[in-house]
């Protein structure tokens, strides 16, 4: 008798200790569920949909109806949030295009996709110059977010020493998009005739002019694919590139040493000879790995000018890529 009342104690010492076992299961388990339910509710009330999370950055808060399009503009509103007041724009209207090929290359190929805004009326962005073209850069594989801010603010520290180098501004940004964070975004100015005070367009091979070499072009040979006419306008009926570049192209493969280097027709003749020296150094010191073949322009004012080359997308440099 006394034995099968240890039992029955042992037994019910066991049974409670598997219930306590269970409960404490059941109560991990519930704990477990409940922080990520009150992970998700905080998120999207509080970071994805909010435009206000706290940051030391901008807000730039851009509505439309669809989806941003590679091809063609579509309407929406843009408004830019600051701390400081003078600075902050509320509701304009504007145009957003996604920046990138649409045949899948360039910047168009990351998830985290790159934009350029047009507004309806130019401004002052956070201080920049006042314009209507505007670029919401990714900084996708620039891990750091620092490498294009970074070469940006380094080749504009030549300004002093090289009168062909204009500055571009550029301003870190959180950016929403129909209420949802998209992430940390380089607002930065566009390129353009504007910003270089280009001279107006002629429709001859005299004309200022910016080309932008896209796609891997080695300078051997023309290859129309790989180059864009940015300056004058396509749309206005005027195609100059591809003479020029044929001929400047076939000037620099085909020249022997005493002609390239000739001080009246060489090579001096034809590009800004600073700008030339610095453009490569410049590469150089920050390894920009992409300028060997593409991620530059060519430019130039009206005619006698000199052609001079500008540095552009830094994501591949510092050694990192």
């Amino acid at each position: 008798m006394t034995s099968f009342k240890i039992s029955m104690s042992y037994q019910s010492k066991f049974e409670n200790r598997q219930r306590l076992r269970r409960k404490k299961k059941e109560l991990i388990a519930f704990m477990i569920l409940a922080s990520i339910m009150i992970s998700m509710v905080t998120f999207y009330t509080y970071i994805k949909n909010s435009p206000f999370i706290p940051s030391e950055y901008p807000k730039i808060n851009i509505s439309y109806k669809g989806e941003p399009d590679i091809d063609d503009y579509i309407d929406c509103e843009f408004e830019l949030l600051s701390e400081n007041p003078k600075y902050s724009i509320y509701r304009t209207g504007a145009q957003i295009i996604r920046r990138g090929s649409s045949e899948g290359s360039g910047a168009d190929r990351w998830p985290k996709k790159s934009y350029r805004i047009s507004l309806n009326n130019p401004k002052s962005l956070l201080g920049m110059r006042k314009d209507d073209d505007w670029l919401l850069l990714s900084m996708y594989i620039d891990f750091p977010r620092l490498r294009i801010k970074m070469g940006m603010e380094l080749w504009n520290s030549l300004e002093d020493y090289n009168p062909t180098v204009t500055p571009i501004e550029s301003e870190y940004v959180c950016l929403y998009m129909n209420g949802e964070f998209q992430g940390l975004y380089l607002l930065t100015e566009k390129n353009e005739r504007r910003l270089f005070g280009l001279d107006d367009a002629q429709n001859n091979i005299h004309s200022s002019l910016i080309f932008q070499v896209k796609y891997p072009s080695y300078l051997t040979k023309y290859e129309s694919a790989n180059w864009e006419q940015d300056w004058p306008n396509e749309d206005e009926g005027i195609f100059i590139m591809e003479e020029i570049m044929t001929d400047l192209i076939d000037f620099i493969n085909n020249s022997d040493d005493n002609t390239f280097f000739d001080p009246q027709s060489g090579v001096f003749s034809k590009f800004d000879k600073l700008n030339l020296i610095d453009f490569y150094l410049f590469n150089y010191f920050i390894r920009h790995e992409d300028f060997w073949n593409k991620n530059y322009f060519i430019m130039r004012d009206t005619y006698p000018s000199k052609f001079f080359l500008f540095p552009w997308d830094y994501d591949y440099s510092m050694g990192q890529w």
